[in-house]
């Protein structure tokens, strides 16, 4: 006969066990639901902030499930958007969306101008910067409001890589082309002695291009998305590069005083809505119509590159950007 101490335990053992099956009862249904909202959202019954939402609950449980490896993006999202995400150690494209035209770079030329002219200078070399180099600047053009003077190639090169100075693009590539041609006093002859060597440069990593213009500053000029996943990956190999396009600001002094710099890249500034913390860099881009941006995105032991060329508008661009993040954010 049992006790009256084990009579009670009973019922408390099936309490027990009624609870444990009630939670998991409840997570199950709670995954079925989450599945069932985003196959709806799929087919368009909600908008596309509404479906993210419903896409980060339902990777959030996938995850606690441990059935994801790697972040999931949905292209039908934006089925009239151009994008691609790539992932910089497996070397696979995981996520792509119309990818198959060309654009005008703009300023991600820099990154080019930036690769090209370290096979030329050392960081540490000294730079004059004349009158002469800085009226290639069109108008209206991004610069970094260098004076003339001297500077170092790493000045240099923050100038152009973190503010966008197309001043600074044009100052290093003469300065890279004074040193090809026996320091040659012909801004112009310098500035041809960049431009054959980059182009040997292009052809040489096979790059299907066409720049004319060292800052990006061409309408005329065009790359492929191919063309993009290349130039980062060559450029991101320089460990100069690599350490300035992961910087928000910096400051070069001159002689007529300091130049602050600051980035143009809102995801990677703290002071902007739309910074994330696992963006390091890399570039962003834009001239008549055409906004570009290349990020560089922190996800646990891999890198990937998040794409965007051809982008209408600035907003548009940045929009679709954080849509991307937040995607690889819940993944």
């Amino acid at each position: 006969m049992k006790t009256k101490k084990e009579r009670k335990s009973v019922p408390q053992k099936k309490r027990k066990k009624r609870r444990i099956g009630l939670r998991i009862a409840f997570f199950v249904f709670l995954v079925l639901v989450g599945y069932q909202l985003y196959t709806d959202a799929l087919h368009g019954r909600f908008g596309p902030q509404v479906r993210l939402t419903v896409s980060s609950v339902v990777n959030v449980i996938e995850n606690t499930l441990g059935i994801l490896g790697e972040p999931q993006i949905d292209t039908s999202f934006f089925p009239e958007d151009s994008f691609l995400v790539y992932d910089m150690k497996t070397e696979e494209i995981i996520a792509e969306n119309n990818t198959e035209g060309s654009y005008a770079p703009a300023s991600i030329t820099k990154l080019i101008t930036g690769a090209v002219a370290l096979e030329i200078l050392e960081e540490w070399e000294a730079v004059t910067v004349t009158e002469s180099d800085l009226s290639f600047v069109k108008k209206g053009a991004s610069v970094a409001r260098l004076t003339p003077g001297n500077y170092t190639v790493e000045e240099l090169m923050e100038a152009m890589l973190i503010p966008s100075g197309n001043d600074a693009a044009y100052a290093i590539a003469i300065g890279a082309g004074r040193k090809l041609g026996a320091d040659t006093d012909d801004t112009n002859v310098a500035m041809e002695n960049f431009k054959l060597y980059m182009h040997e440069w292009l052809s040489n990593h096979e790059f299907d291009v066409q720049i004319t213009d060292v800052s990006g500053h061409a309408q005329e000029d065009f790359f492929h998305y191919d063309d993009a996943i290349k130039l980062t990956t060559l450029a991101l190999k320089h460990p100069l590069i690599d350490k300035i396009v992961q910087k928000t600001s910096g400051k070069i002094k001159t002689d007529n005083g300091k130049i602050d710099l600051r980035t143009t890249n809102l995801f990677m500034n703290p002071e902007q809505g739309w910074f994330n913390r696992r963006v390091t860099g890399v570039k962003t881009g834009s001239i008549d119509h055409v906004y570009n941006i290349i990020l560089r995105y922190d996800h646990g032991d891999r890198d990937y590159l998040l794409i965007i060329l051809g982008a209408p508008t600035e907003t548009k661009r940045d929009e679709l950007t954080n849509w991307l993040l937040q995607s690889m954010d819940v993944s």
